[in-house]
């Protein structure tokens, strides 16, 4: 589906899209294919990853130390992981005898919207451009059969912590 499919007489005018807004008015927009409308909304994901370790030791023992810290932002806006490890692992040797042991601290923090978000997207005109409904709220919306997914973002969250020792 291209351009030819609106090469009708309101191929590239300024139309009324979506419903009525807040202020009682509507978004207007040219009558035209927008390629990729619906990849717009999310954005590049970004992933950063921090970690330190030690490690010492002689021929009868050994301590090993390790710090990671993870921070993962997602294609959605507001959608994100964070994790902090922590590793300790130690052994000595006493005679014919070995002892080893280990903590392991993982603290993690994630935050995503609803899993609906990309349904409520893909029902989206290919004339509409998802951006002009960032503010739009949950009434101003292109359709009445689809929730914004710029309410959504910001309305639907579904935040986890866990600890694991």
């Amino acid at each position: 589906m291209g351009n030819s499919a609106f090469s009708s007489s309101l191929g590239g005018q300024m139309v009324p899209t979506g419903l009525l807004q807040a202020d009682g008015s509507f978004i207007n927009a040219p009558y035209q294919f927008n390629k990729d409308n619906i990849g717009k909304f999310f954005k590049n994901g970004v992933v950063l990853q921090n970690g330190v370790s030690m490690n010492v030791g002689g021929s009868d023992s050994y301590a090993f130390l390790s710090l990671n810290r993870t921070e993962n932002d997602f294609m959605v806006e507001g959608d994100e992981l964070k994790r902090n490890a922590f590793l300790f692992k130690a052994g000595k040797k006493l005679g014919k005898f070995r002892i080893d042991g280990n903590i392991n601290l993982i603290d993690q923090r994630t935050t995503q919207t609803d899993s609906n978000l990309y349904d409520d997207l893909i029902q989206t005109p290919s004339t509409v451009d998802v951006r002009a409904y960032r503010d739009s709220g949950l009434e101003g919306h292109w359709t009445g059969y689809a929730v914004n997914p710029y309410w959504t973002i910001q309305n639907v969250r579904f935040n986890n912590q866990t600890t694991t020792f």
